[in-house]
């Protein structure tokens, strides 16, 4: 009887050591920085850069590598300038009366 409570403590304080030597694992996420600028990464490493205020523009695409990079390739480009001038100069421009706005606007 004393050597099977024996045994019994034994191995429960054997079973605490274990759990305390036992690590724990935060799991990793991928963090896209930049097209094409990817790095795996615990919660608390990414917290760190946020709060150092070295990032603050990222993504998380662990769960949806593929997505990311479908809408950043269905993007269209930005126009370096105005493109439908003639339409809005011709057409949608004698709609636009001053009026309109200032009766809005709360004096």
């Amino acid at each position: 009887m004393r050597a099977g409570v024996l045994l019994l403590v034994v191995v429960g304080c054997l079973a605490l050591a274990a759990a305390a030597v036992v690590e724990k694992v935060e799991p990793s996420r991928l963090i896209e920085f930049g097209p094409g600028q990817r790095k795996w990464m615990t919660q608390s490493q990414l917290d760190g850069l946020v709060q150092g205020g070295k990032v603050n523009n990222f993504m998380d695409v662990t769960d949806t590598p593929v997505l990311a990079q479908s809408v950043r390739a269905n993007t269209p480009p930005i126009p370096s300038g105005p493109t439908h001038q003639a339409q809005v100069d011709g057409k949608l421009l004698i709609y636009i009366e001053r009026q309109n706005p200032v009766s809005n606007l709360v004096l």
